[in-house]
């Protein structure tokens, strides 16, 4: 089952047993479905059909780009886990970082004990610190439960739960916060909200303190 899968692996050195594992080591590439994993080293267990890798590891698809430390993708089910993850969404300005990285069967996105933002890397003047976020890859939608904003190093505001857009998708819904600094006002926050009346008619209020 796991040979019709169109797996194709690259390595400098290797071993393996016919049906049991197979070790990669140096420069391993491993490509399966239009998602593609670079790492110092990988051992495919072709009995239990999973993959783990680590060192240098890059993960790549259509959707995500993810850096990690270490990674187990069970190919049963096409599911994957990072741990130490730094992950980058395609085609929008939304990176971030997660302890865990969960990717599902159906290609969506659990991160545990992460975060969120959508400046520009290396810049944490605006930053959505979250105990879960889970990313409905069809919907484009994400939900954030235990969220804190914040600004530089200061927690703004707790948010038990909301969700937020990570397309141009139109959903009714809170968008991603807008902040600023000055002397004058000090600290400004704006949360605007769009609502999606009708596919022709839509309205977006954004409280401002």
């Amino acid at each position: 089952e796991i040979a019709q899968q169109e797996i194709q692996i690259i390595s400098n050195r290797s071993e393996a047993e016919m049906g049991k594992q197979a070790r990669f080591n140096g420069d391993v590439s491993f490509s399966q479905c239009g998602r593609h994993i670079a790492a110092d080293e990988a051992i495919l267990d072709q009995g239990e059909e999973r993959l783990d890798a680590n060192g240098n590891l890059v993960f790549q698809d259509q959707m995500i780009t993810i850096t990690a430390d270490s990674l187990v993708a069970e190919m049963r089910n096409n599911s994957a886990s990072l741990w130490g993850a730094q992950y980058w969404l395609h085609g929008q300005q939304i990176h971030g970082d997660a302890e865990k990285l969960e990717i599902t069967p159906d290609n969506n996105l659990h991160l545990t004990k992460t975060n969120f933002t959508t400046c520009p890397p290396g810049d944490t003047s605006c930053l959505l610190e979250a105990e879960t976020i889970k990313i409905d890859s069809t919907e484009e939608w994400g939900e954030l439960w235990d969220a804190k904003l914040r600004i530089g190093d200061v927690p703004v505001f707790y948010i038990p739960y909301m969700t937020i857009p990570v397309s141009d998708k139109c959903k009714s819904g809170f968008l991603f916060p807008l902040l600023s600094t000055s002397t004058t006002n000090g600290v400004e926050v704006a949360t605007p909200y769009y609502w999606n009346i009708s596919p022709e008619y839509d309205l977006t209020l954004t409280p401002h303190y």
